[in-house]
């Protein structure tokens, strides 16, 4: 890496949230680096949807910082939400009775990107994510797969220096899920950076450059998927663990 590249474009310092007298994160703390991609894995509850809508400047923090390139920008909602774009997914989120083109075109204005940015904008995405052959096609027409496309192609719009996916390949059959993990692979090799979260653990494997395990609010582990393997104990005579695997073993050390 050269030096500017080993300035983290995100650092999260001792952040806290609680729903009512529920704690849900706990004192969290991680960098995130250009082009890297970031993973946290957990059962559910364990806070990682909490956390992602707080980087998204969709929910505020009750203590601790977040920061991006160098700027304290805790609880500034509309800021982070301009320099961190969040994809949850699912089937929901876009008007089906429209065009994906008409689609993005509505979210790109939401967006604020300036009218004569969004024609260019869109067609960017389309052809990012391999949707430029599906623009006229109403939403209620596509499969999950071009659905989780078309989530992707939304988060791309705000050109944002960091990209949040929740679940990216959750529903889609196993040829889409490898096209979109090479779509994934393909963004963060732009300089993008990537926050994953995922229940698919051989995904993890394959996209992460660092994994963290989310457990009751609290980051239980940080490191590669052989430094898991060897943080949980488990044995293995003949081959490497996988992260399955060492997930299994770990929250069996950790009593879940």
């Amino acid at each position: 890496m050269s030096d500017r590249e080993k300035t983290p474009i995100l650092m999260v310092h001792n952040l806290h949230k609680k729903y009512k007298d529920t704690p849900v994160l706990k004192g969290l703390s991680f960098d995130v680096y250009p082009g890297e991609i970031v993973s946290f894995i957990g059962p559910n509850g364990a806070g990682k949807t909490t956390l992602l809508k707080i980087l998204a400047g969709y929910l505020t923090a009750d203590a601790g910082q977040v920061m991006v390139s160098g700027r304290n920008l805790t609880n500034h909602l509309s800021e982070l939400n301009q320099l961190v774009s969040v994809v949850f997914g699912g089937s929901n989120g876009f008007y089906r009775n429209a065009t994906v083109e008409e689609n993005l075109f509505f979210f790109a204005t939401l967006m604020g990107i300036k009218r004569r940015e969004r024609a260019n904008r869109v067609a960017k995405v389309l052809k990012q994510v391999g949707l430029s052959e599906k623009k006229r096609q109403r939403v209620s027409n596509l499969s999950m797969g071009l659905l989780q496309r078309l989530h992707i192609a939304r988060g791309l719009l705000k050109e944002s220096p960091i990209l949040l996916l929740d679940e990216p390949t959750n529903a889609v059959d196993a040829a889409t899920a490898q096209r979109l993990r090479q779509l994934i692979t393909e963004i963060a090799g732009e300089g993008r950076s990537i926050i994953l979260t995922s229940h698919i653990l051989h995904e993890v494997s394959d996209l992460a450059d660092d994994i963290h395990l989310l457990y009751d609010g609290q980051i239980r582990f940080f490191g590669t998927v052989e430094e898991m393997a060897s943080a949980s104990g488990l044995q293995q005579i003949d081959r490497p663990a996988t992260l399955e695997e060492s997930y299994l073993a770990f929250m069996k050390k950790l009593g879940g």
